[in-house]
């Protein structure tokens, strides 16, 4: 008996069946025993041969539609005949042989209603319930009105025990059904909520696999773009820029791949954000001519950018995913332009409530076209349509479906039209807020048209800290802040940081998130400990998955950087969270420019004397001005620093001489005396390494270099006194309070403290107070910070004058 069980189990209620199958398998089963049941419980009940015969050939027809639907697989056409043979042909003939109304029989009726319902789909199942229903109220009302049509029982006990016999019967099909069937939902939603928890291990291990691949992969990325962009900004052939700048443009395009990755990986969990927030128009067009410009320049074809005059001047949409879009399709015309244009057009349509507009944005080329039979695959992931002409164009065929994902996602849609042979238009209108209805002027941008300069600042007397467990990330953001004349402290830990933070003040912290033992978080908590700790510090990760940067901000950091590090975004970054006091911005404007005949004649005049005027100009983007400021510092601090250095020598103190070099090279770098910073350097090294003999060599070669620097910049002090047209550069030179210089102090501007401390001696006329003021200038040499505040403070009054 067990293993018939077994069979039966096995043939008909497996779990590799639909569900709805095992369901009519139990009741067809179900129906054949009742069947049976009723044909010989119907011998004691005098139930008459026509219904003893219905019963048995219902039985029978229960079995075969059991069997053949099994064998056929086609168990809906089976449902429908079980329906329409058994429930409206059989029970209407065992309803009239069996009793009528005066029997069991109704209860058959609410079993076969249940049966339609469970086994049949969509208006099938309103449509047959419905006639069962009326042919069931039809046949009752006919043996109400007809009784002679109904073979009623003879006795009362019969016409009891049919009843009995009926609803036990049903209710025993229903409860085995039903059981069956609730035993087999609730294994199935346990299967169900086990594949859901298994879904999200696995969705999970995903995500940290791809944060950990994102870290992995972007660290050395981080090294190899930031080196690079050094070696781009160094003076160096055409040919070493010209490999430098593929190294750069393939290094880019590989980020570009792994974000295309993340990207879609965010869409497909779900993790994707709109976010909604005011920005400018103007600044939406600027960046996108900007990413424009720098994608089709590598190609040589002519951009240009137009603009509806009248679009608003402010919106309020998802500024980040917008440009995206539009990246994306800035790439593709470049991609497959190769000769011809590319044009990036802005428009608007009416919105369809007060305040909206939809955004249209689009992209035209005169590239090389797309097949009609092709666009609607464009937008399915790691497409790249025909693959055998594009193989040699870079790219995952990730893009244009990322930016349908985004276009949806803001409510917007993408449209391509394209004829082969003769360029592609790509658009995207997306429905955006206004905030600021007044409207653009009209522009016209080329690749030609380009801003004058880079931009950027400089900052001598500020003081910046950098924490990565990865020597050469270390290097690399040394390297990117070179040109801002910052001081650039590293250490490779965030005990280290800690320790570097307890012995010196820093205006901020560059900070690696991922790091062994105490990973950015935890030495965060750990600096806030530190009792009057108040430095802003910046997220510095390769960990670009979702959520990261809402993580680290909500941590306590101030800002958040991804590796690999852009120049322009640290330099950004970092002018923002500077002191303002400290930073000397990089304008480039027409005023501060150097004429080209002044600066050629000055550049051969400085050449006699080691300098190199465009070294100098290129740390402040050509600004003139700012250049004669730091000229001026360096011959006003050249005596003193002369004094400091010699001194040192005699008493062969190298670690003071070191401290003197070291301030030097930096100084000498920043105006352009590159050799005298390289010997400079040398001589620091040595002086850490106490090599008398090297250092007692080259201090003549030193001190040479370093009067030929200062002759060579008084006479271009003297130059640059006089512009074209009478205009003339004046620098400022005059006295300054305690109260300015203790804020030097305290921003640790050793450059700026020293020139003030400098002014104020030569005004002071008492010898105690030069002498007081000289021991400040000499902590202030040494960066002891701490100590000359100490002095100043014990000083009172007013320095200046006394």
């Amino acid at each position: 008996m067990i293993r018939f069980l077994q069979f039966i189990s096995d043939k008909f209620l497996a779990k590799r069946l639909d569900f709805r199958v095992r369901l009519f398998n139990v009741l067809a089963m179900a129906g054949m025993t009742i069947g049976i049941v009723m044909a010989v419980l119907g011998v004691f009940t005098n139930a008459g041969f026509w219904n003893i015969l219905a019963n048995i050939i219902a039985a029978a027809l229960a079995f075969c539609l059991l069997y053949y639907s099994y064998k056929s697989g086609k168990y809906q056409q089976f449902y429908m005949f079980t329906t329409i043979i058994i429930f409206l042909i059989f029970f209407p003939v065992l309803f009239f042989t069996g009793g009528g109304y005066h029997s069991g029989m109704p209860s058959f009726f609410v079993f076969a209603v249940l049966f339609t319902v469970f086994m049949l789909e969509s208006k099938k199942i309103i449509v047959m319930a419905v006639i069962e229903m009326l042919v069931y109220i039809g046949i009752c009302l006919t043996a109400y009105k007809y009784p002679q049509s109904v073979h009623f029982f003879e006795t009362e006990q019969e016409f009891l025990m049919d009843i009995i016999i009926g609803f036990t019967s049903v209710s025993l099909a229903l409860g085995v059904t039903l059981y069956l069937h609730f035993r087999m939902y609730n294994k199935q939603q346990r299967e169900l909520e086990a594949a859901r928890v298994e879904a999200l291990r696995f969705s999970k291990a995903k995500s940290n696999f791809l944060a950990n691949m994102s870290h992995e992969i972007r660290t050395p990325i981080n090294v190899m773009l930031g080196m690079n962009e050094v070696i781009i900004r160094e003076k160096g052939s055409e040919r070493i820029r010209g490999y430098s700048l593929n190294i750069q443009n393939a290094g880019k395009t590989l980020l570009a791949l792994i974000d295309n990755i993340l990207d879609m990986s965010k869409i497909e969990s779900g993790k994707l954000e709109i976010i909604s927030e005011n920005y400018q128009t103007g600044d939406l067009i600027d960046d996108l001519a900007m990413i424009g410009m720098e994608r089709v320049s590598r190609h040589g074809i002519e951009f240009m950018v137009q603009a509806d005059e009248n679009l608003p001047c402010g919106l309020i949409g998802d500024f980040l995913h917008i440009k995206q879009v539009v990246v994306n399709f800035l790439s593709n015309a470049a991609k497959y332009t190769e000769q011809g244009s590319v044009t990036l057009s802005f428009d608007q349509k009416p919105g369809k409530v007060p305040d909206e507009i939809h955004l249209c944005i689009s992209v035209s080329d005169t590239g090389i076209g797309i097949k009609e039979e092709n666009i609607a695959l464009l937008f399915d992931a790691f497409n790249r349509g025909e693959l055998p002409a594009h193989r040699y164009v870079e790219g995952t065929g990730l893009g244009l479906a990322i930016a349908k994902n985004f276009a949806d996602l803001m409510q917007g849609h993408i449209d391509v039209k394209s004829r082969l042979g003769h360029g592609s238009v790509f658009s995207v209108e997306i429905p955006q807020k206004v905030h600021n209805k007044t409207p653009l002027r009209q522009r016209t941008i080329t690749a030609e048209e380009e801003t004058a300069g880079e931009g950027g600042f400089i900052a001598p007397g500020g003081n910046v800290l950098v924490v990565d467990d990865s020597a050469e990330n270390l290097l690399v953001v040394k390297s990117l802040l070179s040109r801002t004349l910052l001081q650039v402290d590293t250490v490779i830990s965030g005990e280290e940081c800690i320790k570097a933070v307890s012995k010196k003040r820093y205006h901020a912290i560059l900070m690696d998130y991922m790091m062994p033992d105490m990973d950015g978080i935890d030495t965060l908590r750990a600096l806030k400990e530190i009792p009057g700790f108040d430095t802003p510090v910046v997220a510095v990760t390769a960990n670009v998955v979702a959520e990261v940067k809402e993580t680290l901000l909500n941590a306590g950091f101030v800002e958040y950087l991804s590796k690999p590090i852009m120049w322009k975004d640290l330099e950004e970054t970092l002018m923002g969270i500077l002191p303002s006091d400290l930073i000397m911005i990089n304008n480039q404007s027409a005023q501060n420019l150097i004429p080209l005949k002044i600066k050629k004649k000055l550049t051969l005049n400085a050449e006699v004397y080691g300098i190199i005027l465009e070294e100098g100009l290129s740390y402040l983007s050509g600004d003139i001005l700012q250049y004669k400021n730091l000229a001026i510092f360096f011959v006003e601090n050249y005596d003193k620093s002369k004094l400091e250095a010699t001194k040192a020598e005699a008493q062969k103190d190298w670690q003071s001489l070191k401290f003197t070099v070291h301030s030097l090279k930096s100084k000498a770098r920043a105006v352009g005396a590159v050799n005298l910073s390289i010997t400079a350097a040398k001589v620091e090294k040595q002086c850490m390494e106490e090599n008398d003999t090297y250092i007692e060599v080259t201090l003549p070669i030193l001190y040479y270099e370093w009067s030929r620097a200062q002759e060579g910049l008084k006479q271009l002090v003297a130059g640059l006194e006089e512009l074209p047209n009478g205009q003339k550069i004046e620098t400022e030179n005059t006295g300054i309070g305690m109260d300015e210089l203790l804020m030097l102090l305290k921003n640790n501007r050793q450059p700026d403290a020293l020139a003030a401390l400098e002014r104020m001696i030569a005004l002071s006329h008492r010898a105690e107070t030069i002498e007081r003021l000289q021991d400040i200038r000499q902590k202030v040499d040494e960066i002891e910070f701490r100590e000359a505040e100490r002095l100043l403070i014990g000083m009172g009054g007013d320095a200046i004058g006394r």
